[in-house]
């Protein structure tokens, strides 16, 4: 065996394990595949690929067959949340949605710890950027969620951090989902709050996923005082990328656009969208704020909601409504996390008095 050592189950590519395993029949990596997509963080549900393969496995994985594991859970009815614990001891979210009678669900996978794009109404800007996640960091999380809760069918990277900030790792994760698990690309998106040079760079590298942009407001002023990213990223220059990825694909880009209450619910608001969309071929995915965010931001009640649908409807802007369904387990991003970080430093707190 050569001393070629993996971090994860999910980090071996069959070359790296026929060099690694030149005495084992390159057949056993299929087997391996095969074990490691259900998702089994047991070595011994890997038995029946041989001794001198297990043998060799377990030398080589520095981790085990996962590098992280999960720490806590929230189940719902039909969104569920989990904390990952990855090997360094930092922690990410990730999440499972369910409707009742689905036959699989949609995951929200993180890409960083923590984030640096400080959004004014996003739980996860209150926790520090730490780092990007590998992609078998990111795969993990799918396969967590898979042992826990069944077949998958859909992925978004949307989790916490800018999946953009960490193109690499998520266009490897991205591949892997579509190559190994054999979802659709189709069924594969990317959200992004609006990084240019990401969007560009998406478009040259990985054009076939969908993607989703976090519009929040379509006001270039009105936005930087919700998204400081934007600062560095004005509305004009990501429009401009998108329409670059779009000329790649084809394909609808969706506008995500959570509700505020007084804040981006004007009819001005709604024109503001209409202006932005010009030339695209876009959908707009209203989702009245889900309050548990930070920033003290309200959801506007049933008769605004209606008001805002209205004003888009007569301008024949084509648009959803999506409520939130993880309410009940803290899924917002970085909701649990930041909880379980202030209940750590309450508790860190109460030992010391």
């Amino acid at each position: 065996m050569s001393d070629l050592v993996f971090p994860s189950v999910y980090s071996i590519t069959k070359d790296g394990f026929c060099k690694a395993f030149p005495l084992v029949p390159a057949y056993r990596f299929s087997q391996l595949r095969n074990l490691r997509m259900k998702g089994y963080d047991d070595m011994e549900l890997y038995r029946n690929l041989g001794k001198y393969a297990i043998g060799f496995l377990e030398k080589s994985l520095s981790f085990g067959l996962f590098s992280s594991s999960v720490a806590d859970a929230a189940v719902g009815s039909e969104a569920s949340k989990i904390i990952v614990r990855l090997h360094d001891g930092f922690e990410v979210e990730a999440v499972c949605i369910k409707p009742v009678g689905a036959s699989s669900a949609t995951v929200c996978l993180s890409s960083q710890v923590g984030c640096n794009c400080k959004c004014r109404f996003c739980s996860t800007a209150s926790i520090s950027f730490v780092r990007n996640l590998d992609d078998y960091e990111i795969i993990e999380q799918f396969y967590h969620l898979k042992r826990l809760f069944g077949d998958i069918g859909n992925v978004v990277f949307m989790g916490m951090g800018e999946p953009l900030l960490n193109l690499d790792s998520v266009i490897a994760a991205a591949r892997f989902f579509s190559d190994e698990e054999g979802i659709s690309v189709r069924n594969i998106t990317i959200s992004t709050s609006g990084i240019s040079k990401g969007i560009l760079q998406l478009a040259a590298r990985f054009p076939d996923v969908k993607l989703t942009f976090s519009l929040v407001c379509a006001d270039d002023a009105k936005r930087r005082g919700l998204m400081p990213i934007s600062v560095a990223n004005p509305l004009s220059e990501v429009k401009k990328a998108l329409l670059k990825y779009q000329s790649r694909n084809r394909r609808r880009i969706t506008l995500a656009y959570p509700l505020f209450s007084g804040v981006n619910d004007s009819k001005a608001d709604a024109m503001a969208i209409k202006s932005f969309a010009a030339g695209l071929i876009c959908h707009v995915n209203l989702i009245p704020f889900n309050e548990g965010g930070r920033g003290g931001f309200k959801r506007p009640d049933p008769a605004g909601i209606k008001r805002f649908e209205k004003y888009l409807s007569n301008m024949n802007m084509p648009y959803s409504v999506r409520y939130s369904k993880g309410g009940e387990v803290n899924a917002a991003c970085g909701e649990l996390a930041l909880r379980r970080k202030k209940a750590h430093a309450d508790g860190n707190d109460a030992g010391k008095g």
